[in-house]
C-alpha cells in the first residue's frame, strides 16, 4: 500500500468489535509501530505521537465496511 506522498506503508491489523489494531510505520523513525482505530467512524483524521520516537504523525484513515480503504501516515512538520 502507498501513503499519499507515494511512500511505501507496511501494513498488517487484527479486528475486535468496533476497534482494529493497525500497524505501520513511523515516518519519522521508521519504526512499526500500531494504532487502535474506532471501526464505526469511516473518515477519520488525528494525530498521534509515535510510541517509540514520541514526534507527531497525522493519521488520515478512509473505511470501507469495517475495512481499511485508505491509509495515510504524515509527518506534521
Amino acid at each position: 500500500m502507498k501513503d499519499t506522498f507515494g511512500m511505501f506503508i507496511h501494513v498488517s491489523w487484527k479486528s475486535s468489535g468496533h476497534e482494529m489494531e493497525y500497524f505501520f510505520e513511523c515516518p519519522y523513525c521508521w519504526e512499526r509501530i500500531s494504532i487502535i482505530i474506532d471501526t464505526s467512524v469511516n473518515d477519520q483524521i488525528f494525530v498521534e505521537d509515535c510510541e517509540v520516537c514520541c514526534r507527531p504523525i497525522e493519521i488520515r484513515v478512509v473505511l470501507d465496511n469495517s475495512e481499511v480503504s485508505s491509509f495515510s501516515a504524515s509527518k506534521t512538520d
